[in-house]
């Protein structure tokens, strides 16, 4: 009995002590050489320590919302166009990008708008000059906005992850090139296996011209593959092409893998 009159004390000093905080109470500063540093360090490990013991910390971490807020857009404020909510989210670590891929989303109230250039998003969200906090977000639908930006989110993550796609970044010209290299009735052209590796990626327009050049001939009865073959060659030669490491293909996702750092709503003036 008396633990819990005690941990509800601390958590009642606690309380105020952050109230004071953020009504800028200038007494903290003098109050701080004396108190605030036993204070934040033991009471408040203690408060943590029993959240801990009860598993609050467990099921924060297992939210899938992060950090929200929001403002009221004001005339002559920094924020601009219509109003809606910004979402800040970030996939599942991976291998090759640790900390996850970021995805910005700004879905407008109206019209279920949907924006993701980081530009056009920084000057809805910017509150400068705008009215901080409210109680409530009036008539905006926070699920229905997550629904949008996370399909959306989910969309562009997965085209990423679609081989098809990487493959269409090579072109046909390039393909064909390939094809000839790696075809096992062509007579082996000095470096075509280099000439392969480095080819296997996506290359300049000046690469794929040449490249056609070679693959017209062919198909007009001015050359062989064999001929086709070491011409290949010539071209990554004269280019200077070498092997690089194709760029990563990330696994797939669904919207519950997503998290979401953060969220703003802008709400309208008035």
């Amino acid at each position: 009995m008396e633990s819990e009159v005690i941990e509800s004390d601390l958590e009642r000093e606690l309380r105020t002590y952050a109230d004071r905080l953020a009504d800028g109470d200038a007494d903290l500063l003098d109050e701080g050489e004396s108190e605030s540093g036993a204070f934040v360090g033991e009471q408040l490990r203690r408060l943590l320590e029993r959240a801990a013991a009860e598993g609050e910390i467990e099921r924060v971490l297992r939210l899938p919302w992060g950090v929200g807020a929001c403002f009221t857009q004001a005339p002559g404020g920094r924020s601009t166009g219509a109003p809606g909510i910004f979402f800040a989210v970030r996939t599942p670590g991976s291998a090759e990008e640790p900390d996850g891929r970021r995805y910005w989303r700004f879905v407008e109230c109206e019209g279920d708008v949907l924006l993701s250039g980081d530009l056009e998003i920084l000057r809805r969200i910017d509150p400068t000059g705008s009215v901080a906090g409210s109680d409530t977000l009036n008539d905006v639908d926070l699920e229905q906005a997550w629904t949008l930006a996370s399909a959306d989110i989910v969309a562009a993550h997965n085209v990423r992850a679609d081989v098809r796609e990487e493959q269409d970044a090579i072109g046909p010209r390039q393909r064909w090139a390939l094809d000839v290299l790696r075809n096992p009735g062509v007579a082996y052209a000095t470096g075509a296996d280099e000439a392969e590796e480095a080819l296997s990626v996506g290359r300049s327009s000046a690469v794929r011209r040449a490249l056609g050049t070679i693959e017209t001939d062919v198909r007009a009865g001015a050359g062989t593959l064999d001929d086709a073959a070491v011409r290949i060659v010539g071209v990554v030669m004269e280019f200077g092409l070498r092997a690089v490491s194709a760029p990563a293909v990330p696994a797939k996702l669904d919207a519950s893998e997503l998290g979401v750092v953060c969220w703003m709503a802008v709400l309208p003036a008035g």
